[in-house]
């Protein structure tokens, strides 16, 4: 088939058309078909797919922070339980009211076993924080560095809590062994 022959069938008598002639439209009416149904029908739902996709995608990122943090949850409450336990053995090391004139007694004591000399024992004011009550206490006392050494062991050895700031230590200009010690103990009593 050429040309020409394309050029004298009559569309009126597509029936009479010679067999290519009618693969070849009939081909071209079913491509638009199927191109029309691609266009409207599915092209819309590839569209709607590949949304729903990245929805999924960014579902699944949520669902998997939540899933480790369901996961961690368990750790956290056992973690919690120990810190719990911990806070209340702490807790019992804090001197009660009536512990803290013990306690007092027993750092000065401490010092005196050491073999130092005490130049002063100074129980400051009582300082108020949100769940505690900070007492501090200004000592200053007098000895040889294993003396001093030996103190400041027995203090951390202590059933309460007491802790050491701002130590200073110089030498006793008489002396040339003889140190003084000067250092701000700390103990808390928990308030409720």
């Amino acid at each position: 088939m050429n040309l020409d022959d394309i050029r004298e069938l009559d569309l009126s008598n597509i029936g009479g058309w010679p067999m290519a002639a009618k693969a070849v439209v009939i081909a071209l009416v079913c491509a638009i078909i199927v191109g029309a149904a691609f266009y409207l029908d599915t092209m819309p739902q590839l569209e709607t797919r590949d949304k729903l996709v990245t929805k999924e995608h960014e579902k699944i990122k949520v669902l998997k922070i939540r899933a480790g943090r369901a996961a961690e949850l368990v750790h956290l409450k056992v973690l919690l339980k120990q810190m719990n336990r911990d806070f209340k053995k702490m807790r019992l090391r804090l001197p009660t009211d009536t512990q803290v004139a013990v306690l007092l007694e027993n750092i000065s004591q401490k010092g005196r076993a050491a073999g130092l000399e005490f130049k002063l024992y100074d129980p400051l004011k009582d300082i108020v924080q949100q769940d505690f009550v900070e007492i501090p206490i200004k000592i200053q006392v007098v000895g040889y560095y294993h003396q001093l050494g030996r103190f400041v062991s027995e203090i951390s050895e202590l059933h309460r809590i007491v802790t050491l700031h701002d130590i200073n230590i110089r030498p006793l200009k008489k002396t040339g062994s003889l140190l003084e010690m000067t250092v701000l103990a700390k103990t808390y009593k928990y308030q409720d």
